[in-house]
């Protein structure tokens, strides 16, 4: 819509949501990893263009690796020859690699022609400055593997870290190849997707950005299969290691090119396998159907997510091209794509004061509705100090409290999720943290009083009792007439055990 048709109330939610993340990514660095298979698809190419010009002029400090694997392979098999593979890692001869010179100029005239004209709408920007050279990594020879010489296919010897952010922190766009030199002056092939990683990894980049062609990863588990938006590191390792990729092997791992340049299941550079993953909560996962090209390309970039994460980069995403789809990934709560991080992006702490308002606007409708005990804002203060926070990006997602009454038993309370964030596990993951937490404690029951919501914890170990069963430190509001659940908790493994089961995002 025009900036006439755009609603008010609706813009200005729009932007008040957006507006933490951008001041949150502003001044880090990100590299996005553009495929030959962007290249190709003209429209597809010119809207992302447009978005990595909206995110260095919102102070993003960025970093663009080029492939050019699809036009290198076309090339080749125009010419009537056919690229050489071995264990999915292409050898690259002489004529290869002259290709692959040609293919990588054309593709950087394409990426910097774009760039100049700035961002559109603003004609009195400059263009936007990218530089490239021979200056930001050097490479070395892959060597001869299983008795194979891969000839000039090349991996990174060394990224020149302090090159990259001199030209970052001026505020220029840096932009790489997979041709990568040597410093005896020898020119080799360095699969772009590794070099994307190894970058990141050795700048400790905020975030690693590969653009997908549309697949999706999904928990095929479930009644109605729903998409997988987010995976812990330890998830995807699990994932990977299902798939039979060797950990030593996650920044080298390329599927078979060789049938699939003979079966493609792709058009116009899109793939049609939307639903190729079941991912879970607990890191299991499972492949839906037979192997295809989309599924090993899939793996192939999830491989270099976990590469780089363990290298040191924040979050790596895998997005979709759709436009727009980039700045939903990076400036929305939800995304567009799939986010790979070290830790739990829902992070839980000890809740402080400055969280009251936020648990307070939680807790308040279940208070109207008689699902949890009314308190004032002086007790709920003072209760604090045994309440816990679920937390993305700022915003309180969950809260609960844990306190305890005995040597033996501590309560779980005023367990709850926010309205927008709930049937997404998150009761159970603030529950499970809690329980880890008296075990800590050297409790060894946890108990609940609830009048709506018996069955929730009945489905979770919790065991109807008689009140008497409170320990005596702990008041029974008769009136009230709160049933009484009562759960042992065993050990860490347990609760590790129980975990496995639970739909946990």
């Amino acid at each position: 819509p025009s900036s006439f048709d755009l609603d008010l109330s609706f813009f200005s939610a729009m932007f008040r949501h957006s507006a933490p993340y951008i001041a949150m990514h502003r001044g880090t660095v990100v590299v996005i990893h553009i495929a030959g298979y962007v290249l190709k698809n003209k429209d597809c190419f010119v809207a992302m263009m447009d978005d990595i010009s909206i995110l260095h002029l919102l102070g993003i400090k960025l970093v663009l690796v080029i492939g050019v694997r699809d036009q290198l392979d076309e090339r080749i098999l125009k010419s009537g020859g056919s690229p050489a593979y071995h264990n999915g890692m292409r050898v690259t001869d002489e004529s290869m690699l002259q290709i692959l010179k040609e293919e990588s100029g054309t593709a950087r005239f394409e990426v910097e022609s774009s760039l100049a004209r700035g961002f559109r709408g603003m004609a009195s920007r400059s263009s936007i400055q990218v530089v490239s050279g021979n200056f930001f990594y050097s490479a070395k020879p892959l060597g001869v593997r299983d008795g194979i010489d891969f000839k000039l296919t090349g991996e990174v010897r060394r990224v020149e870290v302090d090159n990259f952010m001199k030209r970052l922190d001026s505020g220029d766009v840096v932009m790489i190849t997979s041709l990568g030199y040597s410093s005896s002056g020898e020119v080799y092939n360095v699969p772009s997707e590794s070099l994307a990683a190894e970058v990141a990894a050795a700048l400790k980049a905020s975030k690693l950005v590969y653009l997908t062609q549309g697949e999706s990863l999904v928990d095929v588990r479930c009644e109605q299969p729903k998409p997988v938006q987010s995976l812990r590191l330890k998830q995807a390792e699990e994932l990977l290691e299902r798939w039979g990729v060797d950990r030593e092997l996650y920044n080298y791992y390329e599927e078979d090119r060789e049938e699939q340049l003979h079966n493609s299941d792709s058009v116009d550079g899109r793939s049609n396998v939307n639903n190729i993953i079941g991912g879970g909560e607990s890191g299991e996962a499972s492949t839906t159907g037979q192997p295809s090209a989309a599924v090993s390309a899939y793996m192939r970039l999830l491989a270099r997510c976990v590469y780089a994460l363990t290298g040191g980069v924040k979050r790596a995403h895998l997005v979709p091209t759709d436009r727009g789809a980039l700045l939903k990934e990076l400036f929305t709560r939800d995304g567009a794509g799939v986010l790979i991080s070290r830790d739990m992006y829902e992070g839980i702490r000890a809740a402080t004061p400055a969280d009251l308002f936020a648990v307070m606007q939680i807790i308040r409708p279940l208070e109207q509705q008689g699902v949890l005990v009314a308190r004032s804002e002086e007790q709920l203060l003072k209760d604090l100090s045994n309440c816990f926070v679920m937390v993305r990006d700022g915003a309180v997602l969950a809260c609960g409290m844990l306190k305890r009454y005995s040597e033996t038993h501590a309560e779980v309370s005023c367990l709850a999720v926010h309205p927008s964030y709930r049937r997404g596990g998150r009761g159970e993951t603030l529950l499970a943290y809690l329980e880890r937490r008296a075990l800590l404690m050297g409790v060894t029951f946890v108990f609940v009083l609830s009048t709506r919501t018996m069955q929730w914890f009945e489905e979770r170990g919790f065991n109807l009792v008689d009140p008497s069963s409170l320990p005596s430190t702990r008041d029974y509001n008769k009136s009230r007439g709160s049933k009484v659940y009562i759960k042992p908790l065993g050990t860490q493994r347990d609760v590790d055990a129980e975990e496995l089961l639970w739909n946990i995002t």
